[in-house]
């Protein structure tokens, strides 16, 4: 398994578990979903769970080279920032 798919896997289980403290206990999430939009986090959720996987990853993730283009908040962009 590679870093990335490492860094992916534990973004993955990070994201569901925040989830599960919050409620959602049978969440399933693909690595290329909207967590803006079907995860059920709202934006305070959001910049809790990136603040823990910046914490996590000792890393900043940047998402102001993100903003304004059709790149979705995913799993997928998170760990691919957080490889960079």
């Amino acid at each position: 398994m590679s870093d990335v798919e490492n860094i992916t896997e534990t973004v993955q289980n990070t994201v569901l578990q925040y989830l599960s403290q919050n409620g959602v206990t049978d969440a399933t999430i693909n690595v290329d979903e909207d967590l803006t939009q079907n995860s059920g986090l709202d934006s305070f959720d959001l910049v809790a769970l990136i603040s823990d996987l910046e914490t996590k990853y000792n890393k900043n993730i940047d998402l102001a080279q993100h903003m304004g283009t059709d790149a979705t908040l995913s799993i997928s962009l998170l760990s691919a920032l957080i490889s960079e």
